[in-house]
C-alpha cells in the first residue's frame, strides 16, 4: 500500500477529529443571565426587532438566539443541540461542525475508495494467477478477494454506513448554509407549513 494513501487518510481523520474536539469544548455562545424584571404583560416580551425575553435567564435575548433546555441557557444563533457531541451548535462553533461532517465524509469517501481499488486490484491477481485458457475474468474473483480479506471488507462496510448517516446530515446542513437558516428554524418553518396545509385541508375536505 502506497505511504500516500494512509498520509491522506490519516490527515482527513485528523482534522475531522480536531473540529470535532473545538466544536464540542468550544462556548457555542452562550448568553450571561441577568437580573432584569420580567414585563408586565405577556405581550412585552417580544420587541420591535426581534428580540425576545427569556425568563430562566432574566434576559433579552437577540433574535435567533434560543433558550436550550438541555445546557439550561440562551444561546446566540442556536442551531441545535446535538446529543453526539454533548453540547449547544450555536453562532461561535457552527463553522466547525460543519468542518466536521465535511472531513468525516471526505474520510469515508476515502477509505471506501481506497478499501474498494484494493479489493478489485487483488481480484485481478487472483484472475492472472488462473490457468489462461480459461479466460477468467476479474469479476468472477471479487467475491474471493472479499472473503480472503475479511478486515478490508469490514472496514469497507463501516465506512459506507457512517457516510450514508453522516453525509446525509451534511447535505442537509449545506442547504440550511445556502438559504442562511438555523436548523431550529428551518424545523419552525416546516412545522407551520405542516400546520397550515393541515387547517385548508381540514377546511376544505
Amino acid at each position: 500500500m502506497h505511504w500516500s494513501v494512509i498520509g491522506i487518510a490519516t490527515t482527513l481523520i485528523v482534522l475531522a477529529l480536531y473540529f470535532l474536539h473545538r466544536c464540542a469544548w468550544m462556548d457555542p455562545g452562550y448568553i450571561p443571565r441577568s437580573n432584569l424584571s420580567a414585563p408586565n404583560s405577556p405581550n412585552e416580551l417580544v420587541k420591535s426587532d426581534g428580540s425576545r425575553f427569556c425568563e430562566t435567564c432574566c434576559i433579552w435575548r437577540p433574535p435567533r438566539a434560543k433558550h436550550c433546555r438541555y445546557c439550561n441557557a440562551c444561546v446566540m444563533g442556536f442551531d441545535h443541540h446535538c446529543p453526539w457531541i454533548g453540547t449547544c451548535i450555536g453562532h461561535r462553533n457552527y463553522k466547525h461542525f460543519a468542518l466536521f461532517l465535511f472531513f468525516i465524509c471526505a474520510e469515508c469517501i476515502w477509505c471506501c475508495f481506497t478499501c474498494l481499488a484494493y479489493l478489485v486490484h487483488l481480484a485481478h491477481l487472483l484472475a492472472d494467477n488462473q490457468d489462461d485458457t480459461h479466460n477468467m475474468h476479474w469479476t468472477k474473483h471479487f467475491f474471493q478477494a472479499i472473503y480472503s480479506n475479511l478486515i478490508v471488507t469490514f472496514v469497507t462496510c463501516i465506512c459506507g454506513f457512517v457516510l450514508l448517516s453522516v453525509a446525509s446530515l451534511a447535505f442537509y446542513h449545506c442547504q440550511l448554509i445556502s438559504i442562511a437558516q438555523t436548523t431550529n428554524e428551518n424545523v419552525l418553518c416546516v412545522c407551520v407549513y405542516t400546520f397550515v396545509m393541515y387547517m385548508l385541508f381540514i377546511h376544505l375536505f
